[in-house]
């Protein structure tokens, strides 16, 4: 998977900015746009050079965290809008719990957190619940259902291996960029490797394209699948051009599968072939492999379909 290696390089990028403003300082909106606010954002970084920090592993939170608030402040400033004001303990305490977590705090931990008179109590618990497992769990529930598309082409598709495979990544505080890596470029059993449940539940090109460009791009390619985007540059020979990425990627072990085994995914230099397989007889897999249903449809990128050579 050489090429698709050397392609992740630039989504990863992509993928590391987008996450650096999704983990905004909580105190960002809470800021006044007083002449405090204003000379603690003028001592941040710049972006090239907290980027540079990042690629190197070296970046200081407190000068990313003031960074992120620069950039929310400039831009609350060119629309004209006040920042809100500071949420209280109670307040901050049930949004985090929340966001990190998935579920409110429990009623010890409230009275708790509201008595203390720490003054870096919302740090400590914020450091305390990414250290908790509900923390990568939360996590993986919400990338599971981006990246599992919920439809009945996938009715028989477990999608249970990728949100495990995710929930390890968060827990064991696996980088951004290696998560992605790892998920573009998996290949294996079901069993033994849960990121290849994304391919199996995108089995065609252009889903993967779909799904890729808008997840780790930031980008809505989908409209240049059948023409030139209407509203963008982009142009269809580059959707496609992306797109050749993935057409190798194929799933493999299938008459396996149907016996008992379970689904792998592969990165093939075969063409993908032109006959189906089990064409007149609908097949389902145990429960104990992937649970995967095939059998035939009028489109022939509207389900994940098994093939033969010839």
């Amino acid at each position: 998977m050489a090429c698709l290696q050397r392609w992740t390089g630039f989504m990863v990028m992509a993928g590391i900015l987008g996450l650096s403003f999704m983990m905004a300082s909580t105190d960002a909106f809470a800021a006044k746009k007083d002449c405090a606010a204003k000379k603690a954002a003028n001592k941040s970084a710049k972006p090239g050079e907290v980027a540079k920090a990042i690629n190197a592993g070296k970046v200081d939170a407190t000068v990313l965290s003031r960074t992120i608030d620069q950039a929310i402040l400039q831009r609350l400033s060119e629309e004209k809008v006040d920042a809100s004001p500071r949420a209280d303990d109670a307040e901050f305490l049930r949004r985090i719990y929340l966001d990190l977590t998935g579920v409110i705090p429990p009623v010890d931990k409230v009275v708790e957190f509201l008595e203390s008179t720490d003054a870096n109590k919302r740090a400590k618990v914020v450091d305390e619940l990414l250290a908790s497992p509900l923390y990568g769990r939360h996590m993986a529930d919400i990338w599971q259902r981006l990246l599992y598309p919920m439809n009945s082409e996938n009715r028989r598709i477990t999608p249970e291996p990728l949100t495990k495979w995710l929930e390890k990544g968060f827990n064991s505080n696996q980088p951004w960029d290696k998560l992605v890596s790892d998920l573009l470029t998996a290949s294996g059993s079901q069993d033994e490797n849960g990121a290849i449940t994304y391919f199996v539940a995108n089995p065609t090109p252009d889903k993967m394209v779909d799904s890729t460009s808008r997840l780790f791009l930031g980008l809505q390619l989908q409209c240049a699948q059948c023409h030139n985007h209407p509203f963008t540059g982009w142009k269809q020979d580059e959707y496609w051009a992306m797109a050749t990425f993935f057409y190798k990627v194929q799933p493999d072990n299938a008459r396996k599968a149907v016996q008992g085994g379970t689904l792998s995914v592969v990165e093939s230099n075969k063409p993908r072939p032109k006959k189906i397989l089990f064409r007149n007889r609908p097949r389902t897999f145990p429960r104990s492999s992937c649970k995967v249903k095939y059998q035939r449809c009028p489109a022939p990128s509207h389900t994940v379909r098994f093939w033969r050579s010839g």
